[in-house]
This record gives structure tokens, sequence and C-alpha cells, in this order.
């Protein structure tokens, strides 16, 4: 199997309760699709979102982590998106700095949560309450920096 049509399977597979047969397409695919190849990129993306939603925050932030580490990029969607996680995971001081740098980088989609919908139309309803948590958080104590 092409290693998108794997991938787009465990992108089906996990939000439909298949985690272990998406996790197995997911690593089938990135056995296949190296670093420098511009699909590995999404794959880990999509893969690391699919972990968060099934309930694996930790597994999810490992995903994203090998991500910002393996790429030469700081891609925007990094700030808020371990923001989230480690919210999720309770390291709310970590979630908070990487919020501020959202902010930093994008304040006019996150200096408040306003635009949250509009910025992050791909996320749920929950993942934007949690974004907006985070949010509120930073808000009543922004870094000296900020």
């Amino acid at each position: 199997m092409p290693p998108l049509s794997s991938s787009q399977l465990a992108h089906l597979a996990m939000p439909g309760g298949r985690t272990d047969l998406g996790r197995e397409l997911y690593s089938r695919t990135l056995v296949r699709v190296g670093p420098t190849e511009a699909l590995w990129r999404a794959v880990m993306w999509n893969y690391g979102w699919d972990l968060y939603r099934a309930g694996d925050a930790v597994a999810a932030l490992e995903q994203w982590r090998t991500l910002m580490t393996l790429r030469s990029t700081t891609p925007s969607w990094l700030p808020p998106t371990l923001a989230v996680v480690l919210w999720t995971l309770g390291r709310k001081d970590e979630a908070m700095t990487w919020y501020a740098a959202a902010v930093r980088t994008e304040p006019g989609q996150f200096l408040d949560s306003a635009r949250h919908a509009q910025v992050l139309p791909e996320w749920t309803d929950a993942e934007r309450a949690t974004l907006a948590e985070v949010q509120a958080a930073w808000a009543r104590n922004p870094p000296a920096w900020q």
C-alpha cells in the first residue's frame, strides 16, 4: 500500500475507535517515508493529532516534539498546539510559555480567544476551549517580557 494511502487509512481508523490499527498504519507509513520527504511532516502532524484525540496526550507531545526537533523550520502551529497538549498534561506553566510565544508571533490571532474558531477551524470545540483556558491563565499573569 502506498504511504499516502496507509496514512489516510490510519487517519480514519483512529477516530473510528481503531487506535491499534491506526498506530500500525502510521508506523508503516513512517518506516517508508523519511524526514526529508514532504509527506513526512504531514504524517507526523496528523499522527500527533490523532493520538491526542484518542486520549494519548503524552504520545502526541512526543510526535510533535520529534517533528519540531527534526525540521529546521519553526511552524506557526507549534506554539498553540504545544500549549494545548501541555495544559492537558497538567504542565500549566509550560503551556502558558508556549501560549506567550503564540501571542508574540501572532498577536492578532492569540491576544484573546475571540478568533480561535476562525484561526483554528480544524480544531474541535473542546480543543479550542482548552486553548481558551490557557489564554485566560496567560492573560491573568502574562510574562514580564511579553
